[in-house]
Order: C-alpha cells, then structure tokens, then sequence
C-alpha cells in the first residue's frame, strides 16, 4: 500500500493494522516494530543530493558517503510509519485532534527522539506532542 492510498483511506476512517503492516512493508520493505502507548513511530527522510532554489529548481549538491551516512542522524523530518494507541486520545486533543496519521511527513525536535536502526532502516520514536508540523514535502525542510 502507498502513501497516497494511506491518506487517503484516512479521509474516511482509521487503518487497520493489516493496512499499517501492508504501508509498512511498501515504505520499508518489511513489517516495522510495535509502537506502545503514546508514541508515533517516524522513518527518518534521508534527502536526495539536490536542493530546490527559490525558483522552484533542484540543485545538485555533491556529497560522499560518510556526510550522507552523518546527514541521517541529523535530520528532524520522515514519515509516520506507526500510531501508538493511546496518541492523541482525551480531553487534550479534544478540539485539535489529531496532529499526524500515518503516511504523513513530519518534522520534530532531535532532542525528543529516540532512534536507532532497525533492519538497517533509520528509524526514530516520538511521543504524539513533540510532532511540530506536517510539511507537504520533507524535501522542503532543512535543519539550520
């Protein structure tokens, strides 16, 4: 399953876990780790060589391997893989709801991760508030 079939299905009413193992297994190849409580599970965006200058064009930027490999420990965007049961539930989130589903690109604060690899996919655990927006393009964040 895709991400856009992800969104979309969202639209209407909460995946099941066969459709979160199903997305989990298109974004990483295969079934991602249990998330408990109230825990959002990101797969960290490692970003291609290029940027997008103002005028919406991509630019090249060359990099080794070992500056790539550091790069994905210090991003603070990926998308959301797996939903604790317990996030964004009570009064708290009465009015705002949730604040990510899965399939959506995030970014959040490096010092309220927790990662590590799994399988060798670059993977980091936040809790449900430490998500600070939904970008429409990871590709558009760039930590300073």
């Amino acid at each position: 399953m895709n991400r856009q079939k992800v969104l979309e299905i969202q639209k209407e009413r909460q995946l099941t876990s066969e459709e979160i193992i199903s997305f989990h297994k298109n974004e990483i190849g295969f079934e991602g780790p249990r998330i408990p409580g109230w825990e959002v599970l990101i797969k960290l965006f490692i970003s291609d060589e290029f940027l997008i200058n103002e005028k919406g064009e991509r630019t090249v930027i060359l990099t080794n391997d070992m500056t790539r490999e550091e790069d994905k420990w210090n991003t603070c965007t990926g998308t959301v893989l797996s939903i604790g049961h317990g996030c964004y539930k009570g009064e708290r989130f009465h009015f705002t709801g949730p604040y990510c589903q899965v399939g959506d690109y995030v970014t959040f604060r490096r010092s309220d991760a927790f990662c590590f690899l799994y399988r060798g996919i670059p993977l980091c655990q936040i809790f449900d508030t430490a998500v600070k927006n939904v970008p429409p393009d990871p590709s558009y964040v760039t930590r300073t």
